[in-house]
């Protein structure tokens, strides 16, 4: 109640409370009148996404606007049809949810004990819905963000470290999440955790950037575009992060680049053939990693990656939910506004891609790799949840 300390006495400060809990409840009625309104004109795809929008601002509002705001939500979740973006964008977001077990973690199936895809999950999970707006006491998956927050506490050592010293994806991914977490939601309990997580990848750093060897089946350029993501986010929070970390993950991208020949390069050295799932995933990867102090880096050479993402045509044939993402986190940092091709077509596969039978959900499946191939259906719908994240903050 600090900020009405210049209202005098308590008589004063009560009537203030009282007269903005009445402004708030005559916005809220007319804000409530307005959405039933649009639902009944059969908006409901485009009322439930800008709900969701308005989901983002859970931590600033009054617990009695958060109630009001979830009921608004749900009633518009119940109206929308299959094959609207909404629709696509509830499922995948009522699917993951569904993986969360009783300890905190996420899972492929009910009862699957704690294991390092389960870790991949979770942090994927946390992240998802800390950016659409959910916190550990408020929002619509609040109880999935206050579980996975359980979780990483209980397996955070106190040096740091969420993992050992061969898992040095999970400790990018931990922390990642938990930056996203804190630039979402403004919940400063989670400072120390990722002080001391950054601090622990730090240690971890070598030479060339990396972090140690990546989970089986996990490409090194995945993992070192969440560590750049996550030095922007905790910095965008006004957080210190270690210039040593983010100075090494952007020189790991510049060895990537091939100037010469202007292409980049992928773990192996080669170049994929454009407009693959592997060149999709290489240019959202090193450009996020090049990127790390955001537009401050852009040159005329990343301009030019940046307009052949620009020019990708995401679909269902296109399976790339990690490219996709990574391709939308680039976007969403140089005009959005400019964009407006590639987000209708992302928007669209989403849409168009998802399917939801008899309660179970799907999504056309990227076998291509041993990390997919592990983490699932649950893996792919955290991706897609990260990437609508992205739309929402993009349209």
């Amino acid at each position: 109640m600090g900020f009405l300390a210049g209202y005098g006495s308590d008589a004063a400060k009560a009537s203030f409370m009282k007269e903005a809990a009445l402004c708030w409840k005559g916005y809220w009625e007319g804000f409530a009148a307005s959405v039933r309104s649009r639902l009944s004109d059969g908006k409901a795809d485009e009322v439930y996404l800008d709900l969701l929008r308005h989901c983002r601002f859970i931590p600033m509002l009054p617990s009695a606007s958060r109630r009001r705001l979830a009921g608004l939500l749900a009633e518009a979740k119940t109206a929308l049809k299959p094959g609207t973006r909404g629709f696509a964008v509830a499922s995948t977001l009522d699917y993951l949810a569904a993986r969360l077990t009783p300890k905190g973690y996420f899972s492929n199936a009910p009862g699957d004990p704690p294991s390092k895809k389960a870790d991949v999950l979770t942090a994927l999970s946390l992240a998802a819905f800390a950016r659409l707006g959910s916190t550990a006491s408020a929002g619509p998956y609040s109880a999935q963000v206050a579980g996975a927050l359980k979780w990483a506490r209980k397996i955070q050592n106190e040096k740091g470290a969420f993992c050992g010293q061969d898992r040095s994806t999970l400790q990018v991914l931990y922390t990642w999440a938990l930056a996203e977490y804190l630039l979402a939601t403004g919940d400063v309990s989670v400072r120390p955790m990722l002080s001391a997580a950054f601090a622990d990848l730090e240690e971890r750093q070598r030479p060339d950037g990396t972090f140690g060897v990546p989970l089986i089946g996990y490409d090194p350029l995945l993992e070192m575009a969440f560590a750049a993501i996550a030095v922007e986010r905790a910095k965008q929070a006004s957080l210190h992060v270690p210039e040593k970390l983010a100075a090494g993950i952007k020189s790991f991208a510049l060895a990537h680049m091939d100037g010469r020949n202007k292409v980049l390069l992928d773990s192996r050295g080669k170049t994929p053939r454009p407009g693959t799932p592997e060149d999709i995933l290489l240019h959202g990867a090193v450009i996020s990693a090049y990127n790390v102090i955001s537009a401050q880096s852009l040159t005329t050479e990343t301009l030019d990656y940046i307009l052949r993402i620009r020019d990708y045509k995401p679909s269902p044939s296109v399976l790339s939910p990690d490219g996709w993402f990574l391709c939308a986190n680039v976007l969403s940092a140089f005009a959005p506004d400019q964009w407006t091709a590639f987000r209708s077509s992302l928007w669209s596969a989403l849409a168009s891609g998802t399917r939801v039978e008899d309660g179970s959900w799907s999504f056309p499946f990227p076998g291509r790799n041993r990390m997919f191939r592990s983490l699932g259906l649950p893996g792919l719908a955290a991706f897609n949840a990260l990437t609508v994240s992205l739309l929402l903050g993009m349209d």
